[in-house]
């Protein structure tokens, strides 16, 4: 029951949160099989609601770092979420890893009434754009399930999470799953050889997961390819005619530019510690002048601001405000409280989620409860008012957040327009580096 409540909160919040979310072959999921779901973990307890919400259905359950399970409330709210917990040895020690064998006999049962499992099969959180070494356990927990209940239906299938911004707000989610992982046709070989069949499936899997991540072999390049989000990805989706929507082809955009990066690197480390620099410093000149790259790229295909940009952010302005103003103390107060908790950065998106997500609920029902004791008898009902204030708080909400993409967008435009006039050459300048750093990233 409790997990229903969370989902009745998280499914239309997760449309407000991110910009856009967006699942790929998720049909594998819908199938009354038992599932395992290996997933890749950037965002610590983001990455199950993410999931969950995108999917929609079936229900899913998860396994979780069981240090996490602190006696009393804490401990009773997990369970009653689906949160099924797995020590490790780092943990919990040996007293730790041996309460798996109830958490194994949890997860089978589940498993024998068709139910969907999340694990993490890279057993850590790390932010970062690249797959974790597939731990081992992931194929001994599948046969252990098919040893125990002998059936022959069970699944592994790939699921990998992308988000454009993994530590912000109002940016993409993108969940693409694989194809499933028949376990039944590594039974042979495990009978024959039980370490050999663990060591195959792992392998298996962790190549099906890194062929639906973006993956960059080379920590070096874990700044530049965020750099180049900003720099390149509008001006490709652009040239090769791909909906700038749809987020499959943004997926297309990061794995183009993983590989290239990989390649670069790898053929020649001067020239990826080049381009790396070339990046960074072009970054740090857009940031100093108030101007975004899609700014550049325009004047570059004389494509120029107007007096229209003035008209519509005055027009729109006070639509921004109000929107801005009536959401601002959940806001505020989410960011606020995520600064201070999450101490990782794996955790402030899913503390700023969360928190955000109860105080936006709690702060709406104050605000009705005030409307309650301060508005006259209305013959239409109160509770149509009360609908009403939540629409329209909501819609002059999302308004104010595409309002706020537009504005700086609008602003960076005019900013590079006073550019080109009053320093032509440090404008020059820009449009050189661009020019640069796209030559060197795509040999053009």
């Amino acid at each position: 029951m409790f997990w229903y409540f969370l989902r009745l909160i998280f499914y239309p919040y997760t449309r407000v949160f991110f910009r856009r979310a967006q699942g790929k072959n998720l049909h594998h999921l819908r199938v009354k099989n038992p599932v395992l779901i290996a997933i890749n973990h950037p965002s610590a307890f983001m990455d199950p609601i993410a999931l969950s919400t995108v999917l929609g259905h079936p229900r899913t359950f998860y396994m979780a770092r069981g240090d996490a399970f602190k006696k009393g409330i804490v401990s009773t709210i997990l369970t009653a979420t689906g949160i099924i917990p797995i020590f490790r040895m780092r943990d919990g020690g040996i007293e730790g890893v041996k309460k798996n064998n109830e958490s194994f006999s949890i997860a089978y049962r589940l498993w024998n009434k068709n139910q969907k499992i999340m694990v993490f099969a890279e057993g850590l959180c790390i932010q970062e754009r690249r797959l974790r070494p597939i731990q081992k356990g992931t194929a001994r927990m599948a046969f252990g399930f098919m040893e125990e209940y002998k059936r022959d239906d069970f699944l592994i299938v790939p699921v990998s999470l992308n988000y454009s911004h993994p530590a912000g707000f109002n940016g993409d989610l993108y969940c693409e799953v694989g194809d499933p992982i028949a376990i039944k046709e590594y039974l042979p070989l495990y009978r024959e050889n039980s370490a050999k069949a663990v060591n195959e499936l792992t392998r298996t899997l962790e190549a099906k997961m890194k062929a639906l991540l973006p993956h960059l072999e080379h920590k070096e390049n874990d700044l530049i390819i965020e750099q180049l989000q900003e720099i390149y990805k509008h001006q490709y989706l652009s040239e090769n005619k791909l909906d700038q929507s749809n987020l499959d082809n943004h997926h297309q955009y990061w794995h183009t530019v993983a590989n290239r990066l990989n390649d670069i690197t790898n053929e020649s480390p001067e020239k990826a510690d080049h381009l790396r620099k070339l990046t960074n410093d072009y970054t740090k000149l857009l940031k100093e002048n108030k101007i975004l790259d899609v700014n550049i790229y325009n004047r570059s295909i004389g494509i120029t601001g107007s007096a229209s940009l003035w008209f519509m952010l005055i027009l729109g302005f006070p639509i921004y405000a109000i929107g801005k103003l009536l959401n601002l103390v959940p806001y505020l107060s989410a960011q606020a409280i995520a600064k201070k908790t999450a101490k990782n950065i794996e955790f402030f998106t899913s503390v700023n989620y969360a928190t955000s997500a109860f105080i936006s609920l709690f702060y709406l029902v104050a605000e009705l409860i005030i409307l309650w004791n301060v508005l006259p008898p209305i013959p239409i009902g109160i509770w149509w008012v009360f609908l009403a204030y939540t629409v329209f708080k909501i819609l002059i909400g999302m308004t104010a957040i595409k309002y706020s993409r537009f504005m700086k967008a609008a602003l960076g435009c005019i900013h590079t327009g006073s550019l080109e006039k009053k320093n032509p050459t440090l404008f020059n300048k820009l449009l050189s580096q661009r020019k640069e750093i796209l030559s060197n990233l795509t040999g053009k």
